[in-house]
């Protein structure tokens, strides 16, 4: 097929290019006969909306120092806003002042409340003087209720002592030993089932409960260790806290 040419220039002015469709539009009388109107390609409106698409696709170089146009600056300001807000939604979500956040979290566990309402008359506290540390216990327990109110024939019982340093007996800073082991006994004359000793210490358990000598007193006395580790604490919530609602707490010997 032979190309024609087509009109794409002004009246001053003509640009012949090949083509290889005409387009008409209208109708014009042409020397006394009516004939179709040639409409020139670069007045088409179809022909210009294309040219401006193609335009708008095509990448423009912008001069030296010629300023941005509006479109070209809102999608700069947009892509600076999008990466100043991821930037500060990372920094919140990466912000752990304390250092908590980015430990695992332990379950929160409750412990349930094992508290035995003393009878009506008996003394909050128990006070027993004399140089027998058995009988001073009976004595002591005997004013809050007597050991029979409180132990029932088949309970568990955990007994906490003071273990907190790893001292002698004799300096008077822990629980005395002789006494853990009248206690004990007692308890076990009750009809406890099971009993159990267990303390955190401030410094290393082995050696605190080693150089007080709760620990040979509570193995003597027939009773069950129980020695703080890493994976004997629990998340404790205690009810009805205000500063310290959760608290690692040693979980193993309840």
């Amino acid at each position: 097929m032979r190309a024609r040419a087509r009109w794409a220039g002004t009246w001053s002015g003509c640009d012949w290019r090949p083509r290889r469709r005409r387009r008409w539009r209208g109708w014009r009388n042409w020397g006394g006969r009516w004939r179709r109107r040639h409409i020139p390609m670069s007045d088409d409106p179809q022909f210009r909306a294309q040219r401006r698409r193609e335009n708008a696709a095509a990448p423009r170089e912008r001069a030296p120092g010629e300023w941005p146009s509006r479109r070209e600056f809102l999608k700069r300001v947009g892509v600076v806003a999008l990466a100043a807000g991821g930037t500060g939604v990372l920094w919140r979500a990466m912000y752990d002042p304390d250092g908590e956040r980015g430990k695992p979290q332990m379950p929160v566990v409750r412990l349930k409340s094992y508290r035995v309402e003393p009878p009506p008359g008996a003394k909050v506290l128990g006070i027993a003087r004399g140089n027998n540390l058995e009988a001073m216990l009976k004595m002591a327990i005997g004013a809050i209720g007597g050991i029979e109110h409180y132990i029932r024939p088949g309970d568990v019982v955990l007994i906490k002592p003071n273990v907190a340093f790893d001292r002698s007996p004799k300096l008077g800073a822990t629980t005395n030993p002789e006494l853990l082991s009248a206690l004990i006994r007692l308890v076990r004359a009750a009809g406890a089932a099971e009993v159990r000793v267990a303390d955190n210490p401030i410094e290393s358990p082995e050696n605190c409960f080693a150089k007080t000598g709760i620990a040979a007193a509570a193995r003597a006395a027939g009773a069950k260790l129980f020695l703080p580790a890493p994976a004997s604490f629990e998340m404790l919530e205690v009810p009805g806290a205000k500063l310290i609602a959760l608290w690692p707490f040693f979980y193993r010997p309840f």
